[in-house]
């Protein structure tokens, strides 16, 4: 499969006569292979050391990228379930109805070694990095690091990229055949009929769609009220289940899970909630994925006296650094938000600031989406927030309220079909402006492409952008989100009026 290395083996690709190294990454994931490419780019001497068979870390072999091709699959099945009535739409073969799941993750599995072997291919031939594949490293001290089989390696720096894996709940059952984590649902063996994902995360609900999509009786548990972790306001929170409750996946939120049972096989076939009413009940899974979050993998440094936070990530301050001169951390092990964008930035920080280029990383301001059969996506304040802050605000809103007839709009790209046959399905999409000041604080979309523009829309945002701005702007129709139309709309009034 591979062309240019064999991932099964140790790779070496350094320089083994370095005598001392400007900086060690100890992980090849986002992190760790832009912070090392940035650094050679440089011009500094570095070398990335991965225990894993592969770089580009998680996201590739079983994470982010796993979690989208899923979700793809989950909206076009849903579509599939949802058009099959109509005479010119393509019918799909079943077994007993349901698409079998394991073709898909075969597929997966093909696709990603060619991803493994072009990671290799850039980071050898085009990025010149130096690295060691499929050899776990331990840090020795903080001017040491420690390969088996290799010895010693000195450096001035270490940069700690090491990650993050599954957070596994302190419940019975956890350990039982045919309870998976993203870490390891690779490896399921059989089609399971009744499933239970236990989070409604960003990790839970593509995985619930997509299980729900391909036919599983599919029930989500979450301990919090729905979708209250993300900073959605009401409407746009509601619209999103209401959407989940159409295709028939329920969401018991305020609901705890107390055990995962067995058979007397020893594998699972319920697990036992507890609802917010305090209401004890069995519910038939013989799978149960654990979508509860991600613990950093600080024990690498636990010796060092680097602080360790509450939830095991490593304290940073701005700059990168740990309270250990010499030692840094970027990336999942620091705790907080786990996005890509984090890790990618945060290595080049870490790599400035070794470099003797001072520069802070601002965390506190990002753009984000959640995938179920949609993508719902955020930036900035939401409706609720800004009118606590600034108190006026211009709001603009598709569909709008109060309108009783068919309402085809958003025609958004992406959900054309459901626009024009079954208008309740075609979307939500919503901006939020300063009324005084006429400045853009915030916006929300449930749809298909969105997303993307959503990291253009927070760079408009810290910029200061103006409706008047975003009016001004150039839109490629049909295009999946109407927020520079619904300005425009309204850009000329000198005092805005909703426009929802």
């Amino acid at each position: 499969m591979t062309i240019f290395y064999d991932n099964r083996r140790p790779y070496d690709n350094y320089a083994a006569s370095t005598k001392e190294w400007d900086v060690i990454f100890i992980g090849g994931g986002a992190s760790g292979r832009f912070g090392s490419s940035y650094f050679k780019a440089m011009g500094g001497n570095q070398l990335t050391i991965e225990m894993d068979n592969h770089l580009g870390g998680k996201c590739c072999k079983n994470a982010c990228t796993l979690h989208h091709y899923l979700y793809e699959i989950a909206v076009e099945l849903d579509k599939a379930r949802i058009w099959e009535k109509k005479e010119y739409w393509p019918k799909f073969p079943r077994k007993n109805g349901k698409v079998e799941i394991l073709p898909i993750l075969r597929d997966f599995m093909i696709g990603r070694e060619y991803v493994f072997d072009f990671m290799f291919h850039q980071s050898k031939e085009q990025l010149n990095l130096q690295f060691l594949l499929n050899q776990p490293a331990s840090i020795v001290d903080p001017h040491t690091v420690k390969v088996e089989g290799k010895g010693e390696f000195k450096t001035k720096n270490i940069v700690v990229t090491a990650g993050a894996g599954p957070s596994i709940p302190n419940i019975p059952g956890t350990n039982l055949k045919g309870v998976y984590t993203y870490a390891n649902f690779l490896d399921l063996d059989y089609e399971p009929n009744d499933v239970v994902v236990v989070g409604a995360s960003k990790s839970g609900m593509p995985w619930a769609c997509f299980f729900n999509a391909v036919g599983c009786n599919t029930t989500v548990v979450e301990m919090m009220p729905a979708l209250s972790q993300f900073p959605l306001d009401d409407d746009v929170r509601d619209y999103t289940l209401r959407m989940l409750k159409i295709r028939g996946l329920p969401v018991l939120d305020e609901t705890t899970l107390i055990s995962i049972n067995s058979d007397s096989s020893g594998k699972v076939n319920s697990v036992t909630v507890k609802d917010k009413n305090g209401q004890t009940k069995n519910i038939k899974a013989d799978l149960v994925y654990l979508a509860t979050g991600c613990t950093p993998r600080s024990e690498i440094v636990s010796h060092l006296g680097v602080n360790i936070g509450p939830k095991k990530e490593i304290i940073i301050n701005k700059y990168m650094s740990t309270n250990v001169p010499g030692i840094y951390a970027a990336g999942d092990i620091t705790g907080g938000i786990m996005e890509m964008w984090k890790a990618r930035q945060g290595g080049m920080v870490a790599t400035k600031n070794i470099l003797g280029n001072p520069t802070e990383f601002e965390t506190d301001l990002f753009a984000d989406t959640l995938h179920t059969f949609y993508e719902t996506s955020w930036v900035g304040l939401t409706e609720k927030e800004a009118r606590e802050k600034v108190g006026q605000v211009f709001v603009a809103r598709m569909p709008v309220q109060g309108y009783k007839s068919w309402l085809p709009l958003p025609l958004c790209e992406g959900a054309m079909e459901y626009a024009m046959q079954w208008p309740d399905l075609r979307g939500f999409q919503k901006i939020i402006y300063d009324a005084k000041t006429r400045k853009f604080l915030g916006a929300q979309h449930v749809g298909y492409g969105g997303k993307d523009s959503f990291q253009y829309l927070l760079y408009l945002l810290k910029k200061g952008a103006t409706i008047d701005d975003i009016a001004n702007l150039t839109e490629l129709f049909i295009n999946p989100t109407h927020y520079i139309q619904l300005s425009r709309l309204r850009a000329g009034m000198k005092n805005l009026v909703d426009l929802a």
